[in-house]
């Protein structure tokens, strides 16, 4: 029942399109929302100021610490969209608040979820075959790993626990 865990197929070489649009990171009572989201390689993330006072939003690859984006946001303000060109993860911070962080976790397939606040994920139309699920939480790193069969038309259940 840990929520906030990336949970992540690797392995699939063919199968759904990537979701449309760019991901969203809003600054709302000086938390990032969400703190935690999936993002993937080839697209956009895009930072916005729903606070009265300013921030100053900074993203970057933790692998080689190369900036993503670094933009001062006022009141209402968006950035332009930036682009995911490698995957890793992103960490977000508030420049101006140093309370304020979060991550993107970018993957370069379609199919990995967030688990919910009881521990529960789902990720759908899944093509058939064998591949490994992962798992990456923001303070405990890499998780367990699973190997798993994915029949055709059918449904997989598997239990995950950090230790």
């Amino acid at each position: 029942s840990l929520a906030n865990v990336v949970v992540y197929l690797v392995g699939i070489k063919a199968g759904k399109a990537f979701p449309e649009g760019a991901v969203t990171i809003d600054n709302i009572d000086c938390n990032f929302v969400p703190r935690i989201s999936i993002g993937h390689k080839g697209g956009q993330v895009v930072a916005r100021n729903s606070d009265p006072v300013t921030h100053n939003t900074n993203m970057s690859l933790t692998q080689n610490n190369s900036t993503i984006m670094n933009s001062s946001l006022k009141k209402g303000a968006e950035s332009r969209p930036n682009k995911l060109k490698k995957s890793g993860i992103v960490k977000v911070q508030c420049d101006l608040h140093e309370w304020m962080i979060g991550s993107v976790f970018v993957h370069d397939s379609p199919y990995a979820a967030l688990t919910a606040e009881d521990g529960s994920f789902s990720i759908a139309d899944v093509p058939p075959g064998e591949y490994t699920l992962k798992t990456w939480h923001e303070i405990l790193g890499n998780g367990p790993t699973a190997a798993v069969i994915v029949a055709a038309n059918g449904e997989l259940s598997q239990n995950l626990t950090f230790e």
